[in-house]
């Protein structure tokens, strides 16, 4: 599982040599794992450089996990019409341990390419779908991903001050919805909701992504009203009593 967990967006392709040294594990054992896995597809060789990559095989599994999602399901239905509604782009985000998933997308007529695509991690502390789900975690989760994860720079707007980010996560817990601007990449904005299940507990994050420009004030409170009222009719159907945000 090291092995596989390995391969990630930051390093997409190892060598047999590097990923034994990576893992401090013998070089010929390495060798024969990726061989296995290979020959089940889950990685594949490259026969010029003999580095391995990620396998279609994985890609298969990554899209059971999906559809057997009811979350999933019901949600891409949803984001459909958010984004036929709105032209922006649609996105669902969970929380894994201290990370934060680009679990689905729907792409709107005012696409912007950010780079990220689903399975893709995302910077908890700088992205509306990872404040929504740390807002709503306990906050020793918050301190344990602040101390492994760090609070990095990536654009001049983005929050690095622990009790700043902490002071903002209060305020989404308060209204329901968070916003950036230009936290992750210049020109780029979003916002996001929670998703409740039963217990009330925020089970996901539900958002927009689009560029800064084309959204004015009166566009982003229309879309909060919109991502709540959505959120709500998910939450209901993921077991949740009440959604606490927005108005009926």
């Amino acid at each position: 599982m090291r092995v596989l967990h390995a391969f990630t967006r930051d390093r997409p392709r190892w060598s047999v040599g590097a990923l034994a040294e990576e893992l401090a594990l013998n070089k010929s054992r390495v060798s024969k794992l990726l061989a296995e896995f290979r020959e089940a597809g889950f990685l594949r060789q490259d026969p010029r450089t003999r580095e391995y990559a990620v396998g279609i095989h994985a890609v298969a599994l990554g899209g059971n996990y999906l559809h057997e999602q009811p979350l999933v399901r019901e949600a891409i239905v949803v984001m459909r019409r958010l984004t036929d509604k709105s032209g922006q782009t649609a996105a669902l985000g969970v929380i894994e341990g201290i990370d934060v998933l680009y679990l689905a997308v729907v792409e709107g007529r005012h696409f912007l390419d950010v780079g990220w695509r689903v399975a893709t991690w995302l910077p908890f502390h700088a992205t509306a779908l990872g404040k929504v789900l740390f807002a709503f975690a306990r906050e020793e989760l918050v301190d344990r991903a602040a101390r492994e994860r760090g609070l990095p720079r990536i654009t001049p707007n983005t929050i690095c001050d622990l009790g700043e980010f902490k002071a903002q996560l209060a305020k989404i817990r308060r209204t329901g919805v968070a916003e950036t601007r230009e936290e992750t990449m210049a020109g780029l904005a979003a916002q996001a909701v929670p998703i409740l299940g039963e217990g009330q507990a925020c089970i996901a994050s539900l958002g927009f992504v689009y560029p800064l420009h084309a959204v004015s004030a009166a566009k982003r409170k229309a879309h909060r009203a919109m991502l709540q009222t959505a959120a709500r009719s998910l939450s209901s159907k993921m077991g949740a009593r009440v959604y606490p945000f927005g108005e009926d």
